[in-house]
């Protein structure tokens, strides 16, 4: 709340390159043709919404520790901690390596960080057949992974919108994404049905093929993309 009233005190001073203001319909009907008229901004915008599902498996890492690992409820808030603690100081690097790494290749290394957290987990699940002793440490190793890659998203992707958008569209290229990443963000309410019907692993798997066609939608983007902005 403190952070929103800080924000609305914020006057944005003009910018000489914004658009004319045009209706709801009108931005509308234009915010629906930018992926179909510029290939780096579709790259970007299948990538963003792939990196968003990856998430379908977020909420149910501790249950799965618990009922595939038998591993302690007790254990959820060490797993959470080592989670923020990583977030915290990856947040640093991450910055760092945002100057020499450019965002597109920092968004392709984020999203391959996180593909064998899925995949790590699955295979402490094979090896765990109810013994919980030797998976509680290794098991941590998952939130480091997905601490690491969500920092190196949040971080890499508002830069490379920018980059993506041509100067005078950008109010409408990243109000039209955070749109359709909202949305998205309601798909990983699919995660239960997916544990319901067809267990964990299926679950875990889906997270990490998504984890791997962001990779794969990000690798497919122009470079540089401010060069193909537009196009």
């Amino acid at each position: 709340a403190i952070s929103m009233t800080a924000f609305a005190f914020v006057r944005e001073p003009p910018d000489a390159r914004t658009p004319p203001r045009a209706s709801l319909l009108a931005q509308l009907r234009r915010a629906g043709s930018l992926p179909r008229q510029d290939r780096p901004f579709r790259l970007f915008l299948t990538g963003r919404i792939l990196v968003m599902l990856t998430e379908i498996a977020g909420p149910f890492y501790i249950l799965y520790a618990k009922e595939a690992l038998g591993l302690p409820v007790s254990l959820a808030g060490t797993y959470l901690t080592v989670g923020t603690a990583t977030n915290i100081v990856c947040t640093y690097f991450w910055g760092l390596a945002s100057r020499r790494l450019g965002s597109k290749r920092l968004m392709q290394t984020a999203c391959a960080l996180g593909m064998p957290a899925p995949l790590f987990a699955l295979c402490l699940g094979a090896l765990a057949r109810g013994s919980s002793s030797s998976t509680a440490l290794p098991f941590a190793l998952v939130f480091v992974l997905l601490a690491i890659t969500r920092t190196g998203t949040a971080v890499a992707s508002m830069p490379l919108l920018l980059e993506v958008a041509p100067a005078h569209d950008r109010p409408i290229y990243i109000g039209f994404t955070n749109t359709l990443v909202g949305i998205a963000s309601f798909a990983n309410s699919v995660g239960g049905l997916l544990v319901e019907y067809f267990g964990y692993e299926v679950l875990l798997a889906t997270a990490a093929a998504f984890y791997l066609l962001s990779f794969l939608a990000f690798l497919r983007c122009p470079e540089p993309l401010s060069d193909q902005a537009g196009e």
